[in-house]
């Protein structure tokens, strides 16, 4: 739903063209509502037709693998060099 007072807002050449990048309708009015308050006249027309959203491709499932084992690391010695024994 279109925020109140929304239609009073101007959109600009480039947002219009966004909005249509999307699919949406830049032309949308907050009367645009069907009888139980839906939004309606959201898809972009161009020429008569609607223009189709694109949707994510689906994601591959994961290939099992098992886990590696992470290796300790060992701690860095010191490299002071011991004082001569007296």
């Amino acid at each position: 739903m279109l925020p109140r007072g929304f239609d009073l807002v101007v959109l600009g050449k480039k947002e219009r063209e966004a909005v249509k990048a999307v699919g949406k309708n830049p032309d949308r009015r907050e009367s645009d509502v069907d009888e139980n308050n839906r939004p309606v006249n959201t898809d972009a027309v161009l020429e008569g037709m609607t223009v189709p959203v694109p949707h994510p491709a689906p994601l591959q499932p994961a290939e099992s693998q098992p886990e590696q084992q992470l290796q300790a690391v060992p701690e860095p010695q010191s490299t002071i060099p011991e004082p001569p024994a007296a």
